[in-house]
């Protein structure tokens, strides 16, 4: 899921000649966010900067990652672009192709499921004010183009129950609890229940039974936007 989650999170951020990028050293510290790119785009999004990067670029700005061993697939990326307005913002991702590999998630050491992206994802950029005040800052990006799919194996739902589930992406959030950060994913699972999964950005783990509070927020967003139905592909 880490994998499929730094690809999610991508969409977050968002370098061709025609534009700057903004420096690594606008990432937050490493005691805030574990993973180098994932710091980068939590300052990215904190900067509210304007981004159009493909895949070469990163990974030349980020050559640690040119042996494959990153979660991100930069070679897969044709282009990737950030525009804020006045409102929000509009994340564009464009691939060569679908895109089908096993679920980034290590369990026994085996990847229970496949993640699955059509070739290009856009989505709908806004922040987010929860009624919590343990939260800080909660940007949302709403999936209005494209298919983003989480399939996972049957014992894999069996043994963890309502807390995973095959999911059909609507949703990604960044939020700040507690002076943590986290993604949140949420989505449709094949019977119509909406349901969210939770990173954690300091740790870089999965948070298979998160707080009351980001459960409750995950549940609050299911209901704050719009719902793209499985196979819909909206006008641009």
């Amino acid at each position: 899921m880490k994998r499929m989650l730094v690809l999610a999170f991508l969409v977050l951020a968002t370098a061709g000649a025609h534009s700057q990028l903004p420096p690594r050293d606008i990432a937050v510290p490493e005691a805030q966010v574990k993973d180098v790119f994932f710091a980068y785009v939590v300052g990215i999004l904190l900067q509210d900067e304007s981004l159009d990067v493909d895949g070469e670029t990163l990974l030349a700005m980020f050559p640690e990652f040119a042996d494959g061993s990153g979660q991100v697939p930069f070679h897969e990326m044709t282009r990737m672009v950030r525009t804020p307005g006045s409102r929000g913002a509009e994340i564009i991702l464009e691939l060569k192709d679908s895109l089908s590999y096993p679920v980034p998630v290590d369990i026994l050491g085996y990847h229970p499921g496949l993640v699955i992206s059509s070739p290009k994802l856009v989505f709908d950029e806004r922040e987010y004010v929860s009624s919590d005040p343990d939260f800080g800052a909660v940007w949302l990006e709403w999936l209005r183009h494209g298919e983003l799919t989480f399939d996972f194996v049957g014992w894999l739902d069996v043994l963890l129950g309502s807390w995973v589930d095959d999911v059909s992406v609507q949703l990604l959030a960044l939020a700040e609890y507690q002076d943590r950060w986290y993604i949140l994913l949420g989505g449709d699972t094949p019977k119509g229940d909406w349901i969210t999964g939770v990173y954690d950005l300091q740790s870089s783990r999965i948070v298979v039974r998160p707080p009351k509070a980001l459960r409750s927020l995950g549940a609050e967003l299911a209901g704050a936007g719009p719902r793209l139905s499985r196979g819909e592909a909206p006008d641009e």
